[in-house]
């Protein structure tokens, strides 16, 4: 075997010399989720990663058949020799060409949400279209009762004075509107308490 190639302890030398007392408070086992606490002899920490656990959540997964039972849960640097396990330098060339599919995937996965994203707008921004002309009508017929409204003195003046203003003739030209939606919110649906504020277009209309 090259020298250089990291050997990787048993599971008996690992528990008896891969593992120290926990040294940092208020970090969390990350198989249990519980706290490992300070100068506690059931937490404890990796030599190779320094990652804290209980030792029993290491024994019950060292233990198990899980595949990576062999790797730091936080890390997944190997921490034994298992059956299966490869070296240290080889596992890192695992996990660099994991990477690099892993980077393959990530890349193509953006390219389909770009994608997505674009149809998307474009949906949306057809969606915003038809809300406009759906709003339209209600629109208009919310300008109209405000400007029948605020200028009913002026109106009323001008036409008892034999005037027209152009405000008045805008207001006629929707009043005589053929679209049943804005027509059907004219102030004949606005309610008597409106149309009593209202001139009387009848004559003109028959003219």
């Amino acid at each position: 075997m090259d020298s250089n190639t990291l050997r990787l302890p048993s599971l008996a030398e690992f528990l008896e010399h891969g593992l120290v007392p926990a040294k940092d408070s208020d970090v969390d086992c990350s198989i249990c989720l519980e706290s490992c606490a300070l100068n506690d002899p059931g937490s404890v920490s990796t030599v190779v990663c320094a990652h804290q656990f209980h030792r029993e959540c290491l024994l019950l997964l060292f233990d198990s058949g899980h595949l990576n039972r062999a790797s730091c849960p936080n890390c997944r640097t190997i921490l034994f020799e298992a059956k299966g396990t490869k070296s240290r330098e080889q596992a890192a060339g695992s996990r660099t060409m994991f990477e690099r599919l892993l980077l393959s995937d990530y890349e193509s996965w953006l390219e389909d949400m770009e994608e997505s994203d674009f149809m998307f707008r474009q949906h949306e921004s057809e969606l915003d279209q038809v809300d406009e002309i759906l709003d339209e009508d209600s629109l208009i017929d919310e300008l109209v009762f405000t400007l029948m409204t605020t200028e009913n003195a002026e109106m009323r003046r001008q036409a008892n004075q034999g005037t027209t203003s152009s405000s008045s003739l805008w207001v006629r030209t929707i009043r005589r509107s053929s679209t049943p939606s804005i027509r059907s919110e004219l102030p004949i649906e606005y309610g008597s308490p409106v149309s009593d504020y209202l001139p009387d277009w009848s004559d003109d209309e028959d003219s």
